[in-house]
């Protein structure tokens, strides 16, 4: 069962259920009333992020690079920008107590939830974007070795040449 834990396909897939299940109306609403949910909800966030990236950063085998990671991280963003998008573009507040407390001090619950769709979908894309460039630039570079740490330099082989002109080898 562990294993599972190793496959960047379980990896996203949490991390999916755990950002979609915790913007539900009834468990976000429920995570604001009730600080021990919120903690919980908090480290479910902590953790599927985590092993969510663990894919991308680990050195050594588990690491997955290349064209792979770039689908990885492009599959991962779509989730984030679509429910950042149902915040964004809904018609009505999804969250009753959200916009209580937004109401409570002055600002438009829809306004307020469109503002927070609009971070999750924008600025987040842009994180996704600069990763993907940055790990594109690795590949196309190969820069770094197997382990993910930088590989030594090569140095060309230069043939010694005897005074006789003729190459050693």
């Amino acid at each position: 069962m562990l294993r599972l834990l190793y496959l960047p396909v379980t990896a996203w897939l949490l991390h999916t259920v755990v950002l979609w299940f915790w913007h539900l109306p009834v468990p976000y609403d429920l995570a604001l009333a009730v600080e021990p949910v919120h903690v919980i909800e908090h480290l479910c966030f902590l953790g599927a992020a985590w092993l969510l990236w663990w894919h991308l950063l680990t050195p050594g085998r588990h690491r997955i690079g290349g064209p792979v990671a770039l689908l990885y991280l492009f599959v991962t963003m779509l989730p984030a920008a679509a429910l950042g998008a149902v915040l964004t573009l809904a018609r009505a507040p999804l969250y009753p107590l959200q916009a209580a407390e937004a109401a409570g001090i002055g600002v438009d619950p829809l306004t307020d939830q469109q503002l927070a769709g609009l971070v999750m979908w924008v600025p987040a894309d842009l994180v996704y974007f600069a990763v993907m460039i940055a790990l594109f630039l690795r590949w196309m570079g190969g820069s770094a070795g197997e382990d993910g740490t930088a590989a030594p330099p090569r140095v060309p082989e230069v043939p010694e040449r005897v005074p006789s002109g003729e190459a050693r080898s």
